[in-house]
């Protein structure tokens, strides 16, 4: 591809968020690692002004393209996890339909305390085999750390797989409540591979 003129680049990516051209602004930004970090930041600065329809579908494909700085990757998701907390809804349909950026989202309704994302976690770990989504959702259910997710997590921590087990153990003591302890104690099963986990979150 040609070199791509800097200021042009942001002159159109403007031009498709005020005409709200979702099409057009991901053709334009999936050159976004092209560009130099200046005018990356500028591309965001932009998206955080626009409205969370146009907002959102460019910041998500701006999360698979990802930058070659890390400040600007951090950036992405946190302006992603501003127009999530007024979003609940958006974030546990991506969670549910296994998103490309699905553990992108399972970070964002951990981080925010998600509650409403609940229903769509438990249904995952009911049908999912694949190990690294379940530890994922396991985790994001221990961040949220409500009451609901308690139950969701007690077949875990049986599992045979000894990730998943330690992965709900680690969850289950940072809800920390009184039933998700008690939990814990009945977990307890002789096996210093796991009980030593559980010891260490009763203590």
């Amino acid at each position: 591809m040609p070199t791509i003129n800097e200021k042009d680049f942001i002159t159109e990516i403007i031009f498709c968020i005020r005409r709200s051209d979702i099409i057009k602004a991901k053709a334009l930004v999936q050159f976004f690692a092209e560009v130099n970090p200046k005018t990356q930041n500028r591309v965001l600065y932009e998206l955080s002004k626009s409205h969370d329809d146009i907002a959102f579908p460019v910041l998500d494909y701006l999360c698979e393209i990802k930058s070659n700085q890390n400040q600007i990757n951090q950036k992405i998701y946190d302006l992603l996890l501003e127009i999530s907390y007024g979003n609940p809804e958006i974030i546990a349909r991506y969670i549910k339909c296994k998103h490309p950026n699905q553990t992108t989202y399972l970070q964002i309704a951990g981080d925010l305390k998600m509650k409403e994302a609940i229903p769509a976690l438990s249904e995952i770990m009911q049908s999912s085999q694949d190990p690294k989504i379940l530890e994922e959702v396991i985790k994001t259910l221990g961040a949220i750390g409500a009451e609901d997710c308690i139950s969701i997590l007690i077949p875990f921590l049986y599992s045979v797989d000894p990730v998943l087990k330690v992965a709900a153990i680690s969850a289950m003591s940072e809800i920390g409540t009184p039933p998700a302890i008690e939990q814990l104690s009945r977990a307890i099963t002789g096996d210093n591979r796991t009980d030593i986990p559980i010891i260490n979150g009763l203590s």
